[in-house]
């Protein structure tokens, strides 16, 4: 082929590759998204952008007349993580049986108590949880059967269910504005609530504290959130309550709110303050010794002159005096005392205490006196009617065993006289077993709450 024809043919191939690529290069430029000036839905701001001012991703904001900054925009939101360990307590929107739970089973339940994130509610009262099961499996006993029978015979009127664990395959929340987040929860425990609060003092006891209160000019409760769930406690009596522990933190955005600052200042004022705290360690008449200690968890951050005491912080406290179940029927007691607050950083804060209510399960139903000493129920009359019937039939069934073994041991000996033995030890059998019938325990498991007021003390404790 002659060299001009070759020639031709490159400047051809050239000048339409040029064409190709300004073509490309048109297209590509023209394809940016366009910013629209004064749009109301603000379509600057939409997508996954770091809103941080000073951020090298942040997108210009439109310059038009009554467009937000970008400063503005964060400045209205602030981050907020709810910590590993915090508890949730949930009412099931139905009754829950864990037994006939298996895998890939789902409720939901509503949150009674907000989650806090330092000292701001970040999942409010009355948001929903929903929950899937990955498997339940039923707790061992090593109880021995024959034990078992016999303290069943024993007393049957106590019952003790069996424990079940639950592992969760997924949970998520949901936020009354219908927002979700994912979480990692573990089971609790699964009880019926019932409460009992503290007898109230004698009237003129209990004008002479407000009169003091008065002349000091202070306040008997401070509390930096108070729920609707610590209002109506009266209400929530022998409802079925489930306690979830959160493995890990949930970080979230918020808008912010105006609250008192955190210092580091340790306060101390003359009045009483009041707390609600979760119960970590299990406590109980019997098994619980004089000077053991204890652990509770802060469940709504308080507000103590100036200083912050946020949720998750430990109450340690000692069993003071405690009395086993006796004889009788004579009901176990026990006394407890708060004696320092251990919050996540800073110095332990010393305290004096008393317990004001406790909430546990419907089976314990412990009573609490003014000077906050919890004691055992009182049998009831159903108790006492089969305890009355269970000596009767013991006492009856040696009286017969007993006759007929001098009978057939003492062939001279009498009807009159055989009957009239073994009905005495019969009878004495019988009282025996009666009077040495124990009262009830008063034993706390773990989540259960207390309601306490403390006052703080002169100076910290140091470690």
């Amino acid at each position: 082929m002659p060299r001009p024809y070759v020639r031709n043919i490159v400047c051809i191939v050239a000048a339409f590759s040029l064409g190709c690529l300004f073509q490309l290069y048109l297209f590509s430029a023209g394809a940016q998204p366009a910013q629209i000036a004064g749009s109301d839905n603000h379509a600057w701001s939409l997508g996954c952008v770091d809103e941080t001012p000073g951020s090298s991703n942040q997108r210009a904001a439109p310059s038009g007349v009554g467009a937000p900054r970008m400063e503005e925009i964060s400045k209205d939101f602030v981050d907020c993580s709810i910590a590993q360990g915090s508890l949730l307590r949930v009412a099931p929107t139905q009754s829950l049986n864990l037994s006939r739970l298996h895998t890939g089973s789902s409720f939901s339940g509503v949150l009674l108590r907000p989650l806090y994130g330092q000292d701001r509610e970040a999942v409010p009262v009355g948001s929903r949880i929903q929950l899937v099961v990955e498997k339940v499996e039923r707790e061992k006993r090593t109880e021995n059967a024959a034990r078992k029978v016999l303290s069943r015979l024993w007393n049957p009127l106590s019952t003790k269910p069996a424990a079940y664990s639950v592992v969760f395959r997924s949970a998520v929340l949901v936020l009354p504005d219908e927002r979700t987040l994912p979480a990692s929860v573990s089971f609790g425990r699964m009880f019926n609530s019932s409460q009992a609060r503290a007898r109230s003092k004698p009237a003129s006891s209990a004008s002479e504290s407000s009169g003091e209160q008065l002349q000091n000019g202070t306040k008997g409760t401070q509390t930096l959130a108070e729920s609707p769930s610590t209002k109506g406690k009266a209400a929530g009596n022998h409802r079925q309550i489930l306690i979830l522990k959160l493995e890990n933190p949930i970080d979230l955005r918020l808008p912010r709110e105006v609250m008192p600052p955190a210092t580091d200042k340790q306060g101390t004022v003359a009045g009483n303050f009041r707390a609600r705290v979760s119960l970590l360690t299990q406590l109980s008449a019997s098994l619980s010794r004089e000077g053991d200690w204890f652990r509770a968890r802060l469940v709504e951050p308080l507000q103590i002159d100036g200083t912050l005491v946020p949720e998750g912080s430990l109450f340690e406290g000692r069993v003071n005096r405690r009395t086993p179940p006796r004889r009788l029927r004579r009901p176990g007691t026990l006394f407890v005392n708060f004696e320092r607050i251990v919050p996540p950083t800073g110095l332990p804060i010393v305290i004096s205490s008393s317990i004001v209510s406790v909430e546990t399960d419907r089976r314990a139903r412990p009573k609490l006196d003014s000077e906050g000493m919890l004691r055992g129920r009182a049998p009831g009359v159903a108790a006492f009617a089969v305890d009355v019937g269970v000596s009767y039939l013991s006492g009856k069934l040696v009286d017969d065993l007993l006759e007929e073994g001098i009978k057939a041991a003492a062939a001279g000996i009498s009807t009159e006289s055989a009957a009239s033995i073994g009905r005495y030890f019969g009878v004495a059998t019988g009282l025996c077993l009666f009077l040495v019938r124990r009262g009830n325990d008063v034993s706390l498991e773990q989540y259960s709450e207390f309601e306490v007021s403390f006052k703080p003390q002169a100076q910290p404790l140091t470690r």
